[in-house]
This record gives C-alpha cells, sequence and structure tokens, in this order.
C-alpha cells in the first residue's frame, strides 16, 4: 500500500506540473463497475459449473492530452476492485465433491486510448467516444473457499487464501465506450460514460497447483468524472 500511495502521489504531481500547460487536463474518477467473468478448464473446454460477476469499484487519476478540437489521447492510473464467484464439482479419488470460491482482484491499470468528441451541443455539452488498451498489475488477491482447498485439493472445510501468484501479475484488456460531459466555466469538466473493459489474457497463474481453470475477467465500468479547468 505504501508503494501504490507514492505512485499515485507521483501521479499528482506530475498531473499538477502539466495542468499549467493547455494541451493536457488533469482529472478524478470514481467508477462502479460489474464484472464478467468467462470460465473454462485447462485445455479450452467449456466451464461444468457455475460464474458470476459481482459488483465492485474503481478510483483514480486521469490525464487527457488534447491534440485538437475534437480528439486526442487519454492515460492516468486507476485502482479497481474486481469480485467474482466460481463453484464447479471437482473430481477427487472417484468422487465430486462441489468447491465454492469467492474471489476479489485488486490491479492497478494504466490506461492509452484515443479519445474523441463532437463539437458542442448547446451549452458546453459533447459526445465523447474512447477506445484503447489498458495494463493492468495484480496488487491484491484473495479467496475465500468451501468445501474443497483450490491449493491442496483437500475436502471439507473452509478458508481464505491471500496469495497473489495464483494469478498473473500483468495481464491487458482492450477498452471502448461512449459518454457526454458538460464544461462548467471557471469550474471544470464534468464527464460520464460507460465503458466496457475486455480482457485480452487469462489471469490465472497456470503453474500453481490444484484448481486450475481459464479465466477471462472483463468488466463494465460506468464512469464519473471531473477534470479541472
Amino acid at each position: 500500500m505504501q508503494k501504490l500511495f507514492i505512485c499515485l502521489l507521483g501521479m499528482t504531481l506530475l498531473g499538477s506540473s502539466l495542468h499549467a500547460q493547455d494541451k493536457f487536463r488533469v482529472g478524478i474518477l470514481l467508477s462502479p463497475i460489474i464484472s464478467t467473468i468467462r470460465v473454462s478448464d485447462s485445455v479450452g473446454n467449456d466451464f461444468d459449473g457455475d460464474s458470476n460477476g459481482k459488483f465492485g469499484f474503481a478510483y483514480g487519476l486521469m490525464l487527457n492530452w488534447d491534440a485538437g478540437e475534437n480528439f486526442g489521447f487519454h492515460s492516468g492510473a486507476r485502482i479497481v476492485h474486481k469480485h467474482f464467484k466460481v463453484e464447479q464439482d471437482i473430481q477427487i479419488n472417484g468422487s465430486a465433491p462441489r468447491s465454492e470460491q469467492k474471489v476479489r482482484i485488486n490491479t492497478l491499470e494504466i490506461p492509452a486510448a484515443i479519445f474523441g468528441r463532437s463539437n458542442e451541443i448547446g451549452d458546453g455539452y459533447r459526445i465523447i467516444g474512447q477506445f484503447g488498451v489498458s495494463f493492468n498489475f495484480t496488487i491484491g488477491y484473495k479467496n475465500e473457499w468451501d468445501n474443497v482447498n483450490p491449493v491442496t485439493l483437500e475436502t471439507g472445510g473452509s478458508g481464505t487464501l491471500r496469495d497473489s501468484d495464483r494469478v498473473d501479475s500483468f495481464v491487458m484488456d482492450f477498452v471502448f465506450g461512449v459518454g457526454g460531459e458538460k464544461t462548467f466555466v471557471d469550474v471544470g469538466t464534468v464527464s460520464a460514460g460507460i465503458f466496457y473493459h475486455q480482457a485480452l489474457n487469462d489471469i490465472n497463474n497456470d503453474n500453481n497447483p490444484g484448481i486450475n481453470n481459464e479465466l477471462r475477467l472483463s468488466y463494465f465500468s460506468f464512469d464519473l468524472s471531473y477534470y479541472f479547468n
């Protein structure tokens, strides 16, 4: 957490220095999200079980560079808390006990995107669109399991795993979405939009023992943003 705080502080100071330049806009973000999870077995066969994405949230700093009146480049840093649940029958010594895992993954995500925006519609309103990629670094992991230990495959009981090595330390998303913004003179710009973060990689670390499904964790985000003038 100390390294994370230093990283965000550095982004804030960098953004403040760039804010003095007309083409750069610095902002803050708060975003409720809902995860979607696609699960298959280790050889890509259809998953025989149940999986559900859950609600989470994200927050962070944003940096836009206005390359022109109607387009530019977007980056920043956001902390994302993703939740999902997986249930399946595990074949162990001729029996098939039911495994349940409730997982939370925290990531530090660095977007690299292109945005476009319309001319003004009415008094300071614009339509915005964005697409690009996101570089995601795992910074936290929690797995609350029940009935089958996902590492040792021992049955009975329950427990909690916090070993972030269970998932890959780095994955990527393809990100796209649309929204709108409103500029208030001498105050700033407020924007809202819906974005989809499509997972490009399996997040599971295939080198781990135990249950080893292929997991692709995507999510929808409803981004609420404020950019300083």
